[in-house]
């Protein structure tokens, strides 16, 4: 490990530098805070760390990265700046700067005029499409035998030492004029192969961008359509493998122990490719494409889009209140009932996953037994007003770390609405840097879509897209206007407040724009009751209790009729009662069959009564029921009289027959239901679910939990007021990191922590059905791959599997 250079190189840092490095990168110290400079060394060179650095890196940058990495031994900046193919003070002063900006965020350290990168930068996939690893890497492994072979193919005088035999195989092969030498000597179709292998277009194929591919697809041709192995193309193969042969046989590859394949090191790669051959350099980010746009016009989109969300969601709430959404097997809404519900709610595909993604974000909507259905929270959200709607949902979506829209995977299978879902801090970033980049047009005019999309590409190379979608980033550019942070091609108020996180600014703008809620319908002798806008929740209440709404949108139209009037009756109102309400929310009469209806409807109501009972006992001799009703040794099965020759128990049936056997009678039970009919399979379903149903599911949804980082000022003085570099003891359970290399170090201190002293600790797991939970653990315990930890969740003993820990947070 190189962790002792890395130590030493942070003491150099003065406080401001490593408060600016810790808040460029906030993993460092997410978790468990490191405690010295040795243990943010290990942090800074964690595989997990340093691609979510590079991942936030402009393009200029990330391509400076990708050179530096390829140049293995010769990492300097002369050669930098020959293999980036500098020309004049504008280049040099480009690559200086990124040079400076991937210091100051730890992903490159100088040491002695060469530009020294984290050991996790060595493994695959390699940069610029080079097929392996750097050279001492690739020949780390070789023993000295084959290491004084390769240098005697070379006239070299080999050393007699492994170390010392090494380090000239390297100096030797990292000489690019030696090697291309070299290459020069090969036959034509050895140098075909070889040029493939390189990753370079054979001469006279046309220039084309360098295609990175992982590293076992070494097949790199001269077409973007035709990355495919060459076993189909016998001349080709053949070529291929006598490449291989060859550069092998020449010490230009290393022959793996295992025999046929070889790895080419990357400083041959480039040297191969030729003299003149060049990494791509794009300091100069590209200009976006402008027409004019009126300011009102752009006020009138986001506001109509941030008004249809509420709607949508407003609806969806209703909807789920009522019903259930019904859920795959495996979690999540799948196509078909998505459809049925965006045709409910008067909406396509997009909105419907839209509205279900920021209701979950925001903690309205949850999983239930069967279902989704709605949280204690949604009848807080219903009863605001449309400012205090609109805050809280468009930041859980401004929040939210993953893509509401997207609809197909990978594999170009659809995505269920609200699945199990990984955070995934990308995703946010994306829809930040898309946001900022339309921010960047000037005011007055919308930038073309295409020109933006490259502009946030250029700004976040590592911009999360969606599988299968026309263009990168068309998914979230539709996305944006949906939620009406863009409006009309640009940037509108409520995307701007975002930015700067002006939630107040937020709550203005919806006060201004948004319509103020109605508190009066008009009642029609139809039995039908219109509200001209959007209802107030007083209004909501009253006419949800007795109607059913028939459309929505820009007005909401309920219809009363026998079941909605006998629905607010069960719940506790009187006919009178429920005439008073209606006329209280409308300025005119109420129309006479409307009333009619109401008292014939009350009349009526209450005539039948259905009573609860675990079991029922029927008999045949009206004296036997009588006596087993007054017999006092069967008082705790609660029974009742309910017909001449019927009772009714609260016990349930096994307990109610061993108590009239102990009291000296004969009962016996009726048969079960035969299997297959609809009586079995009712029965079934419901102890099903029954047996399904846990504590969560009563429970008010929690927002999901987020890394509240300490302040990074504090961490920094502390770090350097210790300064110390040497390695301390480590604090890690027996195999703890290697159970779950997926964590960051700040997350296994912190878990480890918790191991150690049986406190609280909160993760983020997957189960093996793929569902993602927010857990609160404690005493954690490991054994082996497992953790044993009692979950507040759960309310009991549970055990986690390490893997499908994704990530470890302080407890709330």
């Amino acid at each position: 490990m190189d962790d002792r250079g890395w130590a030493e190189w942070l003491g150099t840092f003065s406080r401001a530098e490593l408060t600016e490095l810790l808040t460029a990168r906030p993993d460092l110290v997410a978790g468990y805070p490191p405690r010295t400079l040795w243990g943010l060394a290990g942090r800074i060179c964690h595989a997990a760390s340093v691609a979510a650095a590079v991942d936030d890196l402009r393009l200029p940058e990330r391509q400076v990265w990708e050179a530096v990495r390829a140049l293995g031994e010769r990492r300097r900046r002369p050669d930098l700046d020959d293999l980036l193919g500098v020309s004049g003070p504008d280049h040099t002063d480009a690559v200086g700067a990124a040079v400076g900006t991937l210091i100051r965020r730890g992903l490159l350290r100088p040491d002695d005029g060469a530009l020294v990168v984290p050991l996790a930068a060595e493994l695959p996939p390699y940069p610029l499409g080079v097929p392996g690893p750097r050279a001492r890497t690739a020949w780390a492994e070789a023993t000295l035998p084959e290491l004084q072979r390769a240098l005697r193919r070379w006239g070299e005088r080999p050393p007699a030492r492994k170390a010392e035999a090494l380090d000239h195989v390297v100096r030797v092969v990292s000489d690019p004029a030696r090697v291309r030498a070299r290459f020069d000597t090969a036959p034509d179709d050895v140098r075909r192969g070889l040029l493939r292998w390189a990753g370079r277009p054979e001469p006279g194929a046309g220039s084309r961008p360098l295609v990175a591919v992982p590293a076992d697809r070494w097949w790199i041709s001269d077409s973007d359509d035709d990355l495919e192995p060459p076993w189909g193309d016998p001349d080709r193969y053949r070529e291929d493998t006598a490449a291989r042969r060859w550069a092998a046989e020449h010490g230009l590859a290393v022959t793996p122990a295992h025999g046929w394949g070889g790895v080419l090191p990357a400083e041959v790669a480039l040297a191969v490719r030729g003299e003149r051959w060049r990494a791509p350099f794009d300091p100069v980010p590209p200009g976006p494409a402008v027409s004019a746009v009126p300011p009102a016009a752009v006020d009138s989109a986001a506001a109509e889009a941030v008004a249809r969300l509420l709607r949508l969601v407003a609806d969806l709430l209703d909807r789920v209140r009522r019903q259930e959404i019904a859920s795959l097997a495996g979690g999540g809404i799948g196509v078909r009932e998505l459809r049925r519900l965006g045709k409910d709610l008067g909406a396509d595909e997009a909105q419907t996953r839209l509205a279900l993604e920021t209701a979950r974000a925001a903690g309205l909507v949850r999983s239930g037994v069967s279902g989704i259905e709605p949280t204690t929270l949604a009848a807080e959200w219903a009863a605001g007003e449309p400012a205090d709607q609109v805050v809280p949902l468009v930041l859980a979506w401004w929040r939210h770390e993953a893509m509401a829209t997207r609809a197909r995977d990978g594999d170009g299978r659809p995505v269920p609405a609200l699945g199990a879902q990984v955070p995934c801090r990308g995703c946010a970033a994306t829809r930040r840097t898309l946001l900022a980049a339309t921010a960047a047009v000037p005011g007055g005019a919308a930038g073309d879509p295409a020109a933006l999309r490259a502009a946030a590409l250029w700004s976040r190379p590592a911009a999360h897209t969606v599988p299968g979608e026309s263009a990168p980033l068309d998914t979230l550019w539709s996305e944006l206007h949906l939620v009406g942070v863009v409006g009309a091609g640009a940037i509108s108020a409520v995307g701007r407040a975002l930015l700067a996180g002006d939630e107040a600014g937020l709550r203005r703008w919806a006060d201004g724009v948004l319509p103020a809620r109605v508190a009066t319908v008009r009642f029609g002798s139809d039995l039908t009751a219109v509200a001209t806008g959007s209802p107030a929740a007083s209004l909501a209440a009253v006419l949800d209790s007795c109607a059913d709404r028939e459309s929505t949108g820009a007005g909401v139209i309920w219809r009363l009729g026998p079941p909605t009037i006998r629905r607010a009756l069960d719940a506790g109102r009187t006919g009178d009662d429920l005439v008073t309400a209606l006329r209280e929310v409308t300025d005119r009469d109420l129309p006479q069959p409307l009333v009619h209806l109401v008292q014939d409807v009350a009349r009526r109501h209450g005539h039948l009564r259905v009573t609860a009972a675990a079991c029922v006992l029927t008999g045949v001799d009206e004296a036997l029921v009588a006596q087993v009703l007054a017999d006092r040794r069967l008082g705790r099965l609660g029974l009742r009289q309910v017909g001449p020759t019927v009772l009714a128990a609260s016990a349930a049936p096994d307990v109610t027959l061993a108590a009239l056997r102990a009291a000296g009678y004969l009962p016996v039970a009726d048969a079960e239901p035969p299997r297959g009919t609809a009586e079995a399979a009712a029965a079934r379903h419901a102890a099903r679910d029954a047996a399904r149903r846990i504590d969560d599911a009563v429970a008010p949804a929690r927002p999901r939990l987020t890394v509240v980082p300490p302040p990074v000022a504090d961490v920094a003085r502390a770090l350097l007021d210790g300064a110390r570099t040497e390695p301390p003891a480590d604090p890690l359970p027996p195999g703890l990191a290697g159970a779950a290399p997926h964590l960051t170090p700040g997350e296994l201190a912190l878990l480890a922590e918790a191991v150690g002293s049986g406190g609280r600790v909160s993760i983020v797991y997957r189960a093996a059905s793929g569902a993602v939970t927010d857990r609160v653990i404690r005493a954690p315990e490991v054994l082996g791959h497992v953790l044993e930890a009692w979950c507040e969740l759960r309310g009991d003993e549970r055990v986690f599997s390490l893997s499908g820990v994704l990530r470890v947070l302080p407890a709330p």
